[in-house]
């Protein structure tokens, strides 16, 4: 009866709490989305020099070798040429030169 009533409901705390949770990481996901997108439109407003372009940053970035472009473009200076090779060790060697 009652009593079970009672003890099942929380005044909405939890499910309020929950909800709020889930808004905040939307919210969250969503500024991420933001940030990306913007990223992503400034890093194209650089290399649209060399005729390159980036869809997706996190993809387009990883093997380092439009990261070395685009620092290029940004310093006016020459960096080490890009190490050839899809392997993760020659990803990494291309990040590690562009930094």
């Amino acid at each position: 009866g009652g009593e079970d009533y009672e003890f099942d409901y929380d005044g909405g705390n939890s499910s309020s709490r929950l909800f709020e949770r889930s808004r905040i990481r939307a919210l969250a996901d969503e500024r991420e989305h933001v940030q990306k997108k913007t990223f992503t439109k400034w890093v194209n407003s650089h290399l649209v020099r060399l005729n390159c372009r980036v869809n997706d940053l996190y993809i387009d970035l990883r093997d380092g070798k439009l990261l070395i472009k685009l620092l290029e473009i940004l310093s006016g200076e020459r960096l080490p040429r890009p190490t050839k090779g899809k392997m993760r060790i020659h990803c990494l060697e291309n990040v590690d030169k562009a930094l």
